[in-house]
């Protein structure tokens, strides 16, 4: 914990370490980190990695953990479990009362009273400078340094590039059936069901649990898209629609119907938005 940072806590200000920094299990490697001159409310609960499951088992039941008769009977699994990596706060972090997270929170964000953070606040997320007001973020970045005097744990780290493009189609890939049985154990890898949706842009497809479509289906996927981008009719190759097809996946497990919706934009070449 950096120089000058708060923990509000009118009951026990000192358990911050054992009852705040939540599933802090030294075998995993995760620490909890934050910068100076942070601002923490009552009620702050920072999430660290080993409390995450395996989402790929049978059960997610952690057995090993526990030992037992039944710690031999699955897999190992520890190794594979989703590890995310340090919790960070930077400097001159606020965070209200009652907040849950884990991820990296940016120098100078705030965060609201009650909020649940699944994923990483970008640097001066809801902070208004006078600095930062007049879209100067490294003049902002370096008043910050000087008045805390350093750089804090976050120091190198670039902000998330924001997509600056709207794309002219939107993409829907859905899960209608499957080519041999009629479940995907045994044959899928990602546990397809049928109505899952995956959705994109240009981007890579992903499901409402961000998860990724399968990357050799994309190779069938990426050519008909490319297609639709270039005015193309995809009933000249067998689709339903002008602007869908029903493809198998790969493995000839899974099959997937992809649509495409015209969302009204300019092309990406032809609107002159490439820098040549």
């Amino acid at each position: 914990m950096g120089e000058h940072t708060y923990y509000g806590d009118a009951a026990n200000p000192t358990g911050f370490e054992r009852n705040n920094a939540l599933f802090s299990y030294p075998e995993f490697g995760d620490q909890l980190i934050i910068g100076k001159f942070c601002a923490i409310a009552s009620g702050t609960k920072f999430i660290l990695g080993p409390a995450n499951h395996r989402l790929c088992s049978v059960a997610t039941y952690p057995f090993q953990v526990f030992g037992g008769v039944r710690s031999g009977l699955p897999p190992p699994h520890l190794a594979q479990l989703p590890f995310r990596g340090d919790t960070v706060a930077g400097n001159d972090v606020w965070i209200g009362r009652d907040y849950h997270a884990g991820g990296k929170i940016g120098d100078g964000a705030i965060i609201a009273a009650y909020s649940a953070v699944a994923k990483d606040a970008p640097l001066y997320i809801l902070k208004l400078s006078p600095l930062l007001c007049n879209g100067d973020l490294e003049k902002g970045k370096g008043e910050l340094r000087r008045v805390i005097g350093g750089e804090g744990p976050l120091a190198g780290e670039e902000r998330p590039m924001k997509k600056w493009y709207d794309e002219e189609y939107r993409f829907e890939i859905q899960v209608v059936g499957y080519l041999r049985g009629e479940k995907p154990q045994g044959y899928c890898r990602n546990g397809e069901e049928i109505g899952d949706i995956y959705t994109c842009t240009y981007g890579c497809p992903v499901n409402r649990e961000g998860q990724g479509i399968c990357s050799k289906t994309m190779l069938l996927l990426f050519p008909l898209m490319e297609a639709v981008r270039s005015g193309g009719d995809l009933r000249n190759v067998g689709g339903e629609d002008k602007y869908a097809k029903t493809v198998v996946c790969p493995d000839g497990c899974v099959i997937f119907r992809l649509s495409a919706t015209p969302t009204g934009n300019e092309n990406f070449f032809r609107g002159e938005f490439v820098q040549q």
